[in-house]
């Protein structure tokens, strides 16, 4: 794709076009925010928690289900 778009992103380059140079930025690339590098790093790492500690509450719950349902399918009274 790099070596496909090369002469497009070149002559943006050349006429100041930031619609082709922005090529690679997507099509929100209107809500990039300019902020320091550790500014972004911390809030890198704070959603990279945040969707790790939601993805273990979710893989608990289904663990926690399913030994449920094993200990019901083995006829474990305490399980009720």
């Amino acid at each position: 794709m790099n070596h496909l778009t090369s002469p497009l992103r070149a002559h943006a380059r050349a006429t100041g076009d930031a619609d082709l140079v922005n090529l690679w930025a997507g099509q929100t690339h209107e809500l990039v925010r300019t902020e320091p590098a550790a500014t972004l790093t911390r809030r890198l790492a704070a959603d990279a928690a945040a969707a790790l500690d939601a993805a273990k509450r979710r893989v608990g719950r289904r663990a926690a289900s399913a030994r449920r349902v094993d200990s019901d399918a083995a006829g474990d009274p305490a399980a009720t």
